[in-house]
């Protein structure tokens, strides 16, 4: 499985592909720093471009907690990053049924978002990636 690809909401303009969109007002975590208090948009999601990612997005929030939104339901969680290595691990979340293209996102979302081994971070991109480096 692929994983995610970020960008900061600064970069969204001139990286329409990039991965993740940084939310508004967070922080950009410099590399090899802690992802904590950063917010994220995804744009690239298991190779695939991102057209309308609506309300999905994922913060790494103070004390490793995680909070998201896959598009159609909120998340809790927990995550840990020691070096470039990241774990995820979701837990409660809203059940909310949602329309085909929709749900479709949601699921490759929480998929990816618990397949992630470790990240990539250049100040303007993020990206989550899976056990085989993806």
């Amino acid at each position: 499985m692929k994983g995610i690809r970020l960008v900061t909401s600064a970069a969204l303009v001139t990286a329409a592909l990039g991965g993740c969109v940084k939310a508004p007002g967070a922080q950009v975590a410099a590399s090899g720093a802690t992802l904590e208090g950063t917010q994220w948009r995804p744009l690239v999601l298991e190779g695939i471009a991102v057209e309308d990612s609506g309300r999905a997005m994922l913060r790494f929030a103070e004390s490793s907690g995680l909070q998201a939104n896959d598009g159609c339901n909120a998340l809790g969680g927990t995550w840990s990053a020691r070096s470039s290595e990241l774990t995820i691990a979701l837990g409660p979340s809203t059940l909310m049924a949602c329309p085909p293209p929709i749900e479709a996102l949601a699921r490759s979302l929480r998929a990816a978002l618990t397949a992630t081994r470790s990240f990539a971070h250049d100040g303007s991109r993020l990206s989550l990636l899976d056990a085989n480096g993806e």
